[in-house]
């Protein structure tokens, strides 16, 4: 199935570039030519649907709400998720009209249990080997902008963080950069992270909103302020100095 994903992931990613509506949405909302390239994010659509392995077609009419309920013209984000050997493992699906939020996630069986499946980890490997940092963010569309300024940036996609995934930063992490939301549940991940990695070699910071700032998330920020606020936020906080 892994080749088949592999397979499914890069017709998808050949169908977003050649819609542009889709891509237009995609690149205002943080988002670049060369990451969507990168991260090979695609676009799921009635059109395209009969082209996924069956398995995967299955999981999708059950799982898509717009796959599910019929939508007349069905227009899914598909962000292929990776483990740290560069393969992919599974795809976060998301609408693309901004307005209708939540996301299906769908991932090999057993794949998680065995190392961690995030969205731009692969990407991310060659900075967290050379200089031990890591910076986390916590949905896939924050990440775009801030990938733009530290490459050694990921998404959790949520603020609940695995047994798993905390094995794989002690092996590999010195520093890690917390740019979760700025709100009660991004406060409280944050705190679980620092019990997490206490009395451990890993270090945990905050990346600290601007005073007076209204956004709760990285996408958010950027949408109002630009890649300039992003890149004051990371250089005060330590992850870019």
């Amino acid at each position: 199935m892994s080749q088949k994903l592999q397979q499914a992931v890069e017709n998808l990613h050949l169908s977003l570039s050649l819609d542009n509506t889709s891509l237009s949405r995609f690149i205002a909302r943080g988002g670049t030519y060369e990451q969507l390239d990168l991260f090979r994010v695609g676009l799921l659509t009635g059109d395209n649907f009969e082209t996924l392995p069956p398995d995967l077609a299955n999981w999708v009419t059950h799982n898509v709400p717009s796959f599910m309920h019929g939508a007349e013209d069905p227009r899914v984000y598909t962000l292929p998720l990776t483990s740290p050997d560069g393969h992919i493992r599974g795809i976060q699906f998301r609408d693309t009209d901004q307005t209708v939020k939540g996301y299906q996630m769908y991932s090999l069986p057993g794949a998680a249990s065995v190392f961690p499946i995030l969205f731009g980890l692969a990407q991310a490997m060659p900075t967290i080997y050379t200089s031990g940092r890591l910076l986390i963010v916590e949905g896939a569309f924050d990440l775009f902008p801030v990938q733009r300024v530290f490459p050694g940036s990921l998404s959790t996609l949520t603020a609940s963080i695995s047994t798993v995934f905390r094995r794989w930063v002690l092996r590999l992490v010195r520093q890690l950069f917390v740019f979760y939301d700025n709100d009660r549940t991004g406060n409280v991940a944050f705190q679980r992270l620092v019990e997490m990695f206490d009395n451990t070699t890993v270090t945990v910071s905050r990346v600290a909103y601007t005073r007076g700032m209204t956004q709760k998330d990285p996408a958010d920020i950027f949408c109002a302020h630009g890649l300039s606020a992003i890149s004051s936020m990371l250089s005060e906080c330590g992850a870019t100095s």
